[in-house]
Formats: structure tokens, C-alpha cells, sequence
């Protein structure tokens, strides 16, 4: 097998592979925002205070540390609730006894989030954007591949008479 085609395969192969992790990664952002958006459709804005933070130290000293805020509210049947998100951000640096909007879902109250844009839409967007690059990296390397080896001449193209070099 010549060279160029086994360099054309491996690019066709790294385009294709970039292009569906990123189909995967765009699906899965979709997914998710889908699930805030339906989320939304049904949680109820309340207010909510910071009863304790909890700080994460990053093991990498060139990353600032993050933090897991643990906020209390009352759902709407008059029940107090204490959230702790599952995860952490170092946008999150609350004071105790600061105000935060929440929402949540009156089914589930347990499942609160932070009425933020970390909270409610960082996920989906982190996602979708790497599935977009991935995407837009990958197909036109699977495509530039295909063009290139359709254009790969013959002994037969060389001998013809109308084909000028």
C-alpha cells in the first residue's frame, strides 16, 4: 500500500472518529439543555440563603480552588430544605447569610439548583461547545480525505493524450 493512501485512510479514519465523538458531545449537550429547558417549564423561583460553603483546594496551584455552597430555602409547602449542589464552581464563593434565587421543581424540591447560568446552563453549553468543535474539526478533515484520494491518478490518466501537466 502506497504512502499517500495510508496517510489519506488515517485522515479519513481521525476525521470520522473527531466527527462522531463530536455528534456524541453535541447530542448529549443537546440532551441536557433539553432537560434544564423542561426543568424550567415546571420549577418554582424562591429565595433561598447561604447556610455554609464548602471550599474545594485544587491540587493544581496554576487553578484557583472552587466552591460547593449548601443553601437553605422553604418549598412551597412551608418545609425547610437544605441543597448542596453536586457540583462545584469558583463562581461560588457565597457568604454565609447571603440571598440566592433558586428554583426547583415542586415534585421533587430536593432537586434545587441555583438560578444561575453556572447552575443551570454550564453543563449542557460546556457539551454542546466541545461536541461543535469536535465537530467542526473532524468533517472537514473526513471530507478534505475523500477529495483528495478521488483525484489520485491512474498509469491509464497519465497516457492520456488530453491531459496536460
Amino acid at each position: 500500500m502506497s504512502q499517500p493512501l495510508k496517510s489519506a485512510r488515517a485522515g479519513k479514519f481521525i476525521g470520522l472518529l473527531f466527527a462522531l465523538i463530536g455528534a456524541a458531545f453535541l447530542g448529549v449537550g443537546v440532551w441536557l439543555g433539553v432537560r434544564t429547558q423542561d426543568f424550567l417549564a415546571t420549577a418554582v423561583t424562591t429565595q433561598g440563603e447561604v447556610v455554609h460553603v464548602e471550599r474545594i483546594r485544587s491540587s493544581d496551584p496554576d487553578s484557583g480552588d472552587t466552591f460547593k455552597p449548601t443553601f437553605a430555602f422553604q418549598d412551597q409547602a412551608g418545609a425547610p430544605r437544605n441543597v448542596t449542589p453536586s457540583m462545584s464552581s469558583s463562581e461560588w464563593n457565597f457568604a454565609i447569610g447571603e440571598p440566592v434565587e433558586i428554583v426547583y421543581d415542586p415534585a421533587e424540591p430536593q432537586n434545587a439548583k441555583l438560578k444561575s447560568f453556572g447552575g443551570l446552563w454550564l453543563l449542557p453549553t460546556i457539551f454542546a461547545g466541545m461536541g461543535l468543535v469536535f465537530t467542526v474539526v473532524g468533517v472537514p478533515i473526513f471530507l478534505a480525505t475523500r477529495k483528495r484520494r478521488s483525484k489520485t491518478y491512474t498509469p491509464q490518466t497519465l497516457d492520456d493524450p488530453g491531459l496536460q501537466l
